[in-house]
């Protein structure tokens, strides 16, 4: 986890939205952008909130549900990023 994704790399690459369709359709290069996009700055929240265990396997767990959410991931479903659909369906 080195690569911090600048803000120019955010709004000129696929949305977030974009790469999930994609990924959803088996591109699995699309799940490594988003992990590219976000694993850094996820961690780096969850290292700061919480001990570093839990960090590393809430980390672990978010990325294993966004995984799992590919099933059944509908597109324009919700406004919110894809690591927070959960929390934005179960909000509606």
């Amino acid at each position: 986890m080195d690569k911090v994704t600048s803000w120019a790399d955010l709004h000129e690459s696929p949305s977030d939205e974009t790469l999930m369709d994609a990924y959803v359709r088996g591109d699995t290069a699309a799940f490594e952008g988003l992990y590219e996009r976000w694993s850094d700055r996820l961690f780096g929240y969850l290292a700061r909130a919480l001990d570093p265990i839990t960090a590393e396997e809430l980390f672990q767990t978010l990325w294993m549900r966004i995984h799992a959410a590919r099933l059944s991931y509908s597109s324009g479903r919700c406004r919110r990023g894809v690591a927070f659909r959960h929390r934005c369906e179960s909000s509606a």
